[in-house]
C-alpha cells in the first residue's frame, strides 16, 4: 500500500525558568487507516540570548501496534515548524530483522529523545507563529512479509540488511576456515567504532568479548543473528 498516515499537532503554551516552552501534543488523525497509532508530545523551547533566539526541541513519542499482525520494521518521519519560521525533524527507524522478537499487536515502542537540534535565529529575522509538527507513517513491514506504505522508504533499510548479512556470513566463514584466532583478530576488540550498518553488530561482538573474554560466546551470538535472518529470508526483497 502507498498510503501515508498523517499525524498533526496543536501547540499549547507553557512558561519555564529557561524561557518559553510550547508543548505540542501529537494527535492521530487517521486511526482507521494505519496499522500503528502514534501519541505523545513535542516540546519546543525558546530562549532569548542577546540579538538571537535559541530554540531546541525534545520529543516524547510512542508508537503502538494497532493491527492484528506482528511488526518487524517501523519507519516514520517527524517534520517540525519552529516558532521562528524554520523547519527541522528527521526519520525514525525501528528494526527487528536480526532480533528474535517482534512488535506484537498491542506492543508499544518509544521514539523519545531529549532536547536536541538547537537552532539560532536573529530576533529581527524571527517569524512569529505557532509551532507545528507533522508525523508520517512511511513504511511498515509485518512478520508475514506484507507491508504498509511506500517501498521507496525501505530502500536504504533493505540495503543495510544485506550489508549486515554479508558481513555476518563473512565472519562465520572466516571462523570456519581459519579458526577462532582469525575470527578474534577480525573483530578487533580494541578497534575504532565504525559508522556502517554492519559496524553496529561488529561493535556488539567486541563488547561481548570484552565482557566475557569468550570467543565461542561471540560466535554463538553471530550464529544466532544468522539463524534469525535465515528464518526471515523472505523479508529481504
Amino acid at each position: 500500500m502507498r498510503l501515508l498516515a498523517l499525524i498533526t499537532c496543536v501547540g499549547v503554551l507553557a512558561v519555564s525558568a529557561f524561557g518559553t516552552d510550547k508543548v505540542v501534543p501529537i494527535t492521530y488523525t487517521l486511526p482507521n487507516r494505519s496499522p500503528v497509532r502514534n501519541s505523545g508530545r513535542v516540546i519546543f523551547s525558546e530562549e532569548a540570548s542577546g540579538d538571537r533566539v535559541i530554540t531546541s526541541y525534545s520529543q516524547d513519542w510512542t508508537v503502538k501496534n494497532d493491527s492484528s499482525k506482528a511488526i518487524v520494521t517501523v519507519i516514520e518521519s517527524l517534520t517540525l515548524q519552529f516558532p521562528g519560521g524554520y523547519q527541522s525533524g528527521g526519520v525514525e527507524r525501528y528494526e527487528l530483522f536480526f532480533v528474535p522478537s517482534t512488535m506484537k499487536p498491542g506492543d508499544e515502542l518509544s521514539f523519545a529523545h531529549p532536547a536536541e537540534s538547537v537552532q539560532q535565529v536573529r530576533k529581527s529575522n524571527a517569524i512569529s507563529g505557532e509551532p507545528t509538527c507533522e508525523v508520517r507513517v512511511l513504511w511498515i513491514q509485518f512478520a508475514d512479509g506484507s507491508t504498509f506504505g511506500d517501498e521507496k522508504y525501505a530502500i536504504s533499510l533493505k540495503s543495510d540488511r544485506r550489508q549486515i548479512l554479508e558481513g555476518l556470513v563473512r565472519l562465520r566463514d572466516l571462523y570456519a576456515s581459519k579458526g577462532s584466532e582469525a575470527f578474534l583478530n577480525e573483530i578487533r576488540p580494541d578497534g575504532p567504532l565504525g559508522s556502517s550498518a554492519f559496524d553496529v553488530y561488529l561493535d556488539q561482538l567486541r563488547a561481548s568479548y570484552k565482557q566475557t573474554g569468550n570467543i565461542q560466546s561471540c560466535y554463538d551470538k553471530l550464529q544466532g543473528w544468522l539463524e534469525i535472518a535465515q528464518s526471515r529470508q523472505g523479508l529481504l526483497d
